[in-house]
């Protein structure tokens, strides 16, 4: 079922839908679990940080971690008060914008206002696919294997 959201989301894909494809895999992966939409994204930040090591790929590929780490730890208001703080930080990009983003959908997730996640989730990752105001279908692509192997990850260890 999950491949064949995928499979009509890559028949249907192009640079006005993208957002809506992100956003429609990530609610795919909550309906599962929540921390699987929560991971996918993570994995699409630490990849796109890795390929373009921005100034600041350190620190913000530590607060992808932390925010992964700290589920348990922190509130919902902590959540979104350290996603304020990585949302100002000097030289903002998509990267650090899509890290400010995830720290808001796992506020928002704790607060109870779901949708308001999810849809911050997709827009994370399709931060992530413009290079330039090219949208890059292949990173797109790879993305969406990801979010794949994510999911039978799950449901082999179900």
């Amino acid at each position: 079922m999950f491949q064949e959201v995928i499979n009509k989301i890559k028949q249907n894909k192009n640079q006005e839908n993208s957002h809506f494809g992100c956003e429609i895999i990530a609610r795919e992966l909550i309906k599962k679990d929540r921390n699987l939409g929560i991971q996918w994204v993570s994995k699409c930040i630490q990849s796109y940080l890795f390929e373009f090591k921005p100034s600041n790929y350190i620190e913000l590929n530590n607060y992808v971690q932390q925010a992964l780490d700290s589920q348990k730890v922190l509130t919902g208001s902590q959540y979104k008060e350290i996603g304020l703080k990585i949302w100002y930080m000097m030289g903002r990009d998509n990267a650090q914008t899509a890290v400010s983003r995830l720290w808001w959908a796992i506020a928002e997730f704790k607060l109870g206002e779901d949708d308001h996640g999810m849809r911050d989730l997709g827009a994370s990752v399709d931060l992530l696919l413009f290079d330039r105001d090219r949208f890059d279908f292949e990173r797109f692509d790879r993305y969406m294997t990801e979010a794949v192997k994510i999911y039978q990850q799950y449901e082999l260890e179900k």
